[in-house]
């Protein structure tokens, strides 16, 4: 295996556990899991992003990063609002 495909892969692969981290680790506010809510270490939501779980920070930090999320804010606060997922566009390719 190329060391560009390596990279690829262990970028996709890092794509997908952050965002099945963050997944996990957040409150749905919408039926299609696109406007979610930000969770501390006990799993209760917070306001911002500086209360939220340091595992939930880096995903989220990785994440928007990447192009997959974006921050918004609205009366209630802070929420990650999921632009892509990862594996939805594979035939793009992942640069670094």
């Amino acid at each position: 295996m190329r060391q560009e495909d390596l990279l690829t892969r262990a970028l996709r692969i890092a794509d997908s556990s952050m965002f099945a981290l963050m997944e996990t680790e957040t409150v749905a506010h919408d039926e299609f899991r696109t406007v979610l809510g930000l969770t501390n270490e006990a799993q209760q939501e917070v306001a911002s992003l500086p209360e939220a779980s340091e595992a939930m920070q880096e995903a989220v930090a990785w994440l928007m990063e990447r192009g997959y999320v974006e921050m918004a804010e609205d009366p209630s606060g802070q929420y990650v609002n999921v632009l892509r997922r990862p594996g939805e566009d594979d035939d793009e390719d992942m640069e670094p």
